[in-house]
């Protein structure tokens, strides 16, 4: 499955058609749950257990629920102040599309978004503090009339699908323990199987502080037999800097 359309795009045109927004994977995405409002605290380096445990959140046991395991790795990456994280997915091997959003600090995000297949399209979006420009291609950087909403948009647009989907109680069982780039993690899953779709989505989440490390989506079409591969992965403590480009 492709994207019908960039998010740039989305964000740039008008609210009527913000507000129309269609969801991705719509088939089986339900609403983003509300998000709380907690205070922001700066992330650390995270690159082992060692150094894992001083960073901020709580450890996570294998008694914890599944659902509130995720929602709150969910809430941790949208108030989190320093960290890359990149979305990709991939049809029968061929690259689709890729994300790469960036946060470098309250209010200074960078966000990319390159669609592969033809017409290939490749846009980006600065935000620094209350000012926003965007480009399309190479084009020079424009500043964008920014409200609200669009800032929202964005902010939900930054989150890897495989976070936002609705689900219930029951919906995500943990499988196993693993290791991502030294650091230990729980594996959680979540199967779907429709009349039109088989869909298995997993996400890995930090065991000492309760962080998105990765996740990957693998759907099954069933009446055309195609299938395609949706993953994404964020890194931690990064020393990143966005400034203005106009």
């Amino acid at each position: 499955m492709r994207l019908g359309a960039l998010i740039i795009a989305a964000i740039v045109v008008s609210e009527a058609c913000l507000l129309a927004q269609e969801k991705p994977l719509g088939d089986v995405a339900r609403e983003a749950r509300a998000q709380k409002a907690q205070p922001s605290q700066p992330a650390k380096v995270l690159t082992n257990d060692d150094m894992n445990a001083g960073a901020s959140g709580s450890p996570v046991a294998a008694t914890d629920n599944p659902l509130s395991v995720v929602t709150k790795a969910a809430d941790a990456l949208k108030l989190d102040t320093s960290h890359r994280c990149r979305e990709e997915s991939s049809d029968i091997g061929d690259p689709g599309w890729a994300r790469v959003s960036e946060v470098a600090g309250p209010g200074r995000i960078h966000f990319i978004e390159d669609e592969f297949r033809p017409p290939t399209t490749h846009g980006e979006i600065i935000v620094v503090d209350k000012d926003a420009y965007s480009r399309n291609g190479s084009a020079p950087w424009e500043k964008m009339k920014w409200d609200f909403r669009q800032a929202v948009f964005l902010e939900n647009s930054m989150i890897p699908l495989e976070l936002k989907f609705g689900y219930n109680d029951g919906d995500l069982k943990l499988i196993r323990t693993e290791v991502i780039n030294g650091s230990k993690t729980y594996l959680y899953q979540s199967y779907v199987n429709t009349i039109e779709i088989d869909r298995t989505i997993s996400i890995w989440i930090g065991v000492n502080d309760n962080l998105f490390r990765k996740a990957e989506m693998i759907t099954l079409e069933k009446s055309g037999g195609t299938s395609w591969t949706e993953s994404a992965s964020c890194s931690y403590g990064l020393s990143l800097t966005i400034e203005r480009p106009i």
